[in-house]
Formats: structure tokens, sequence, C-alpha cells
């Protein structure tokens, strides 16, 4: 029985590196596996083709290179997703990235949304997976989701039109109010962070440029924590930071009251939509 120990370990390492392309519906690129259910197939493909345009566009944006193999996995559900990144999502999520380099996208949420298109969402992960190369520990929740945000393409003109004519990014939660809890989990059923993040990653970028965001991304990537790479690269503390861009959001918003249940109202009817269209492939799949 000792002798078959290496047969064993030798069999279970092929295993490992064989079985990822052996499967049904795998589709393969350089350093990059995609696994969808055969139905998937077309969408599969069109993942491998745009991955690797989506990848090398944001390593020259932030000056980033990465290394190592992605898995892409196409799944159905919250279930299938949380077992492929090994970790909690929402219900909402239609995308989700755990390092090292595995990722997810939920076909029955692909459209649901605004921003849910399949280039939206992996242009998202995608700077979730740049950014997850960096020294640990991660940036703060509103950055890195601000930032995939911004990249994806941030909101619609007809979106940022309301929020801005109505006055209501000036009530935008706190920046820390968004860290997950100690299980991971994530206190913001609304998807607020998406928002508030994105807004202030737009300041950023306004006041220090893309030069400046790249400044800040090279300090990370050096290991500097992210209050001191933020105030090297910026010039102010992020306490500073988030006071200026709240001063200059109530004063394009001349101050207006009792708006935030309005914007939670907004960025719920977004999610709405997501709610919608699971309901929608349930019901679907029961007939």
């Amino acid at each position: 029985m000792r002798g078959g120990g290496p047969i064993l370990v030798l069999a279970g390492v092929l295993v490992a590196v064989v079985a990822p392309s052996a499967w049904a519906g795998t589709v393969e690129g350089p350093d990059l596996w995609v696994l969808a259910p055969d139905h998937a197939h077309e969408t599969a493909v069109a993942v491998r083709d745009a991955f690797p345009r989506h990848l090398g566009a944001i390593e020259r944006w932030l000056g980033v290179e990465t290394e190592g193999h992605v898995q892409i996995h196409l799944v159905e559900g919250r279930e299938a997703m949380q077992v492929v990144l090994g970790r909690w999502v929402g219900e909402w999520h239609v995308g989700g990235c755990s390092p090292p380099g595995t990722m997810a996208i939920r076909l029955d949420l692909l459209g649901s949304a605004p921003g849910s298109t399949l280039h939206g969402i992996l242009a998202h992960e995608t700077v979730h997976h740049v950014l997850s190369q960096l020294p640990r520990p991660a940036p703060p929740r509103w950055f890195e989701e601000g930032l995939a945000t911004y990249r994806a393409g941030g909101l619609s003109v007809s979106q940022r039109a309301w929020l801005e004519r109505n006055w209501l990014l000036e009530h935008l939660p706190p920046l820390a109010s968004f860290e997950p809890a100690e299980d991971g989990s994530i206190d913001d059923a609304a998807g607020l962070v998406y928002v508030t993040g994105l807004c202030a990653v737009e300041h950023l970028v306004a006041l220090r440029g893309q030069g400046g965001l790249r400044g800040l991304v090279a300090r990370l990537g050096r290991g500097e924590p992210f209050d001191t790479a933020f105030r090297d690269a910026v010039g102010m503390d992020v306490a500073e930071f988030e006071s200026r861009w709240r001063r200059g959001l109530a004063e394009r918003g001349h101050g207006a009251s009792g708006i935030l249940p309005a914007l939670l109202v907004f960025v719920a009817a977004l999610f709405a939509a997501t709610a919608q269209g699971v309901r929608a492939m349930r019901a679907r799949a029961a007939s």
C-alpha cells in the first residue's frame, strides 16, 4: 500500500492539470480556461476572445502586469457562483472574482439589469483580477468597486442626468461604510457602493488625472498601505478628499434635503430588474 502513494499523488496531479480541459463545454485560450455548460458554448467562445483584450487594456491602463492562469466559470445561480468563488456572493451579483485567477459570471443574470452586458461584466471583473495581483491587503471596497465600475462604463447618460437633476449624489453613504463583515457578507442590498465608489473615483480622476490614478496603483504595487499611497498620490488623505468631494456635490446640488430615500428607490430599481430576470428564468425553467 505504501508503494501506491506516489502513484496516487501523480494521478492527482494529472487530474488537476488535465481535468478542466477535458470537461465538456470548456473553451481554452492562452493562459485561460472558460468552463461553461454545453448550451453556453457561444458565450464561452465570446468570453475567450474578449477577455485577453480586456486584460491587456486594463494592464496598460493601470500599469500592472499580471501572471498565472485564469479560469472563468459561466454558471447558473447564486449557489453555483459561491461554490466556484469559495465565498459569499449577493443574490444580485452577476459576476465575481476570487484570487488567484478565478472568475465567475452568472448566465441567468446577464443582461438583466443596466451594466450587466457580457463586456461590461468582463471589464468590471477583470479590474478585480488585476488588482488582486497587488500585495495584500486589498484596497478599500469603495475604491476597488468604483474603479471597476468606472472601467465598465459607469452610469449611463440618462442615469447620471437623473441623479444630478434630483441632487441625489450629495447624499451617497460614507466611503468607509462599505467594508464586508467578518464572514465576508456585505450589507449593501441596494448596491450603493457601485454608485458611491464610481463618483469618488471620477472625482479623483478629475482632481489628479489618469496619471494620479496610475500613481496610486503603482504605490499599492510597491506594498504601501492604501492610506499612505493615497496621500502620496493625491496630495491629501482620504478623509480630506471625501470632505472636498462632498462639498462639491452639495454645491452642485444646492443643498437639497430629503433625497436619500429617492436615491435608494432609484438604485433599488436597478436591482429590481435583476430580480425580475431571475424570476423570469425560474418561471421558464419550471414550465
